[in-house]
């Protein structure tokens, strides 16, 4: 990844302790990129918050989608992955950065929740949903683009 990204932003939040929320990662090969996705990812959810522009339009989408390859490429998508980056980990360590805890009752009664917990979580959900469909979509793509099939017959 190109250096070029601000990383500046303060999480009030020291993840140096947060082995566990990312497959207890702790020294293993590919921990530093795992954190530094999931710090990417987080930066972008944040940025779109803040500016209050829904992740599901370009260039949020884009650059979201973007992560989402790398973590996949890195082999971090497996279900036998090391480094888990699925929706669930990711979700799970960004909560708890944000301090989001007991999800199941906020999803449950999320009116519950103060108006910067709720939005906090609303863009969670986002992140999720696009997320989980990308990775349903990645996991079937040799079902429906056989390697024999020619590229010229493609509809697209």
């Amino acid at each position: 990844m190109s250096s070029d990204h601000d990383h500046s932003h303060d999480y009030s939040h020291d993840h140096s302790h947060d082995q566990d929320s990312l497959g207890g990662q702790g020294q293993q090969p590919g921990a530093t990129l795992a954190r530094e996705l999931t710090d990417q990812i987080e930066q972008l959810i944040l940025s779109a918050e803040s500016a209050n522009v829904p992740l599901e339009i370009d260039p949020q989408r884009r650059q979201l989608f973007d992560l989402f390859v790398q973590a996949d490429a890195a082999g971090f998508l497996a279900d036998d992955a090391p480094m888990d980056l699925s929706c669930d980990a990711i979700a799970k360590d960004l909560a708890g950065r944000w301090d989001l805890r007991n999800l199941g009752a906020a999803v449950a009664h999320p009116t519950s929740l103060p108006p910067a917990q709720l939005a906090r979580l609303r863009v969670l959900w986002s992140f999720m949903r696009l997320w989980m469909e990308w990775s349903y979509a990645w996991q079937r793509w040799a079902e429906f683009h056989p390697a024999d099939m020619p590229t010229d017959d493609m509809p697209f």
